[in-house]
C-alpha cells in the first residue's frame, strides 16, 4: 500500500481522531505488522505542510523520525512523467498525479488517503486510515 501524504500530516498535526488513527498506523507500520511506500514526493508534502504549521525546526524534527520509519522508498522515474501527465489531463493535480504515476511504476493500486481526488482514478483503490488500520 503506498501513503498519500496526509496520513503523515494527520499524524504530526491533528489532534482528533484521525491523528490519533494515523498514529496507529504507523505504529503498526514500525512494528512490521502493515508493510508501506511512500516516495519522496510524499514527504515533500509532508514538509511543506509541517513547516507552514509549525516551523522550519519543528518540520525537520519530525521529517526526521518519519525517515526512521521502514518505509518502502520509491524513487521517480522518468517512465512516471508520461502516465503524470495523463492523470494530470484528467484532472488530479500535479502533485496527485506524480503519486498516481509512482503507484503505476511499481504496480502498486492501494493508497491510504483521506484526500477524494483519488476516488475515481483508473487502477487505484483508495482506502481510508481507520481502514488500513484492518488490514494486519
Amino acid at each position: 500500500m503506498y501513503l498519500d501524504s496526509n496520513v503523515l500530516i494527520f499524524a504530526a498535526l491533528d489532534n482528533g481522531q484521525l491523528g490519533s488513527d494515523a498514529n496507529k498506523l504507523l505504529r503498526m507500520i514500525r512494528e512490521g505488522q502493515i508493510k508501506a511506500s511512500i516516495s519522496p514526493m510524499v514527504l515533500n508534502e509532508v514538509m511543506r505542510a509541517i513547516q507552514k504549521a509549525l516551523g522550519r525546526e519543528q518540520a525537520d524534527r519530525i521529517v526526521t523520525g518519519i525517515m526512521l520509519i521502514p518505509f518502502s522508498w520509491l524513487d521517480i522515474g522518468y517512465g512516471c512523467i508520461h502516465y503524470a501527465r495523463r492523470h494530470f489531463k484528467n484532472g488530479l493535480d500535479p502533485t496527485d498525479a506524480f503519486h498516481a504515476a509512482i503507484m503505476n511504476e511499481y504496480n502498486l493500486s492501494l493508497i491510504v488517503t483521506e484526500d477524494s481526488h483519488f476516488d475515481n482514478v483508473e487502477g487505484i483503490k483508495k482506502i481510508s486510515i481507520r481502514e488500513a488500520l484492518s488490514k494486519k
